[in-house]
């Protein structure tokens, strides 16, 4: 499976989402979003954009090193936003 069907599979469920929140709640709850379905479409979104431009990349240095830091940052910068708002709600 290539990495821009990946990217394309992504940006599909942020639109599903943003189309029906709660029909498609399968897509956030399990990802660990809880009730946050504005922060499921913006990392589902990025998250596909950057499979996406991967693939038109063929540069190794790129797709073995760049995309894998991106994705950890962006999976570390939705934990921290998560707990951010989590421990704001919970005041």
């Amino acid at each position: 499976m290539s990495l821009s069907f990946l990217g394309f599979l992504s940006i599909i469920c942020a639109l599903l989402i943003t189309v029906n929140k709660e029909k498609y709640k399968w897509l956030v709850a399990p990802a660990g979003f809880k009730q946050k379905p504005k922060i499921a479409i913006a990392f589902y979104s990025i998250l596909g954009a950057l499979l996406m431009l991967s693939s038109l990349v063929n540069n190794p240095y790129i797709t073995n090193f760049i995309l894998p830091v991106f994705v950890i940052c962006l999976c570390l910068l939705t934990i921290l936003v998560i707990n951010a708002k989590g421990s704001q709600s919970a005041s």
